[in-house]
């Protein structure tokens, strides 16, 4: 596995561990790309969204259109698989829960 892949698999755990820690399990799109950027590693806006949905892709989370007075917004839920995958269970495509994170 490269470095990247690496970097990539760990982003989208501290996605789906942000989602499992938010009321109803699920943030704004916006939000979420800043709260990733913000922890653990520095990422730009648009490698959080590809994570998104990629993790969409694999039903680990859904992404919703919700209409607003600025415009339809995007809101990322985590589905139950995606739930489990943050609480500790295995997915090849997110990184293994690390001890003391």
């Amino acid at each position: 596995m490269t470095f990247t892949e690496t970097l990539a698999r760990d982003r989208r755990r501290l996605i789906l561990e942000h989602l499992a820690a938010a009321p109803e399990h699920a943030l704004g799109m916006d939000v979420l790309a800043v709260m990733v950027g913000e922890s653990r590693q520095a990422a730009y806006r648009d490698l959080v969204y590809a994570d998104i949905e990629r993790l969409a892709d694999h039903g680990l989370v859904r992404i919703e259109e919700l209409p607003s007075a600025i415009g339809p917004q995007r809101e990322v839920r985590a589905t139950a698989l995606g739930l489990d995958v943050a609480g500790g269970r295995a997915h090849p495509f997110v990184a293994s829960k690390l001890p003391g994170y």
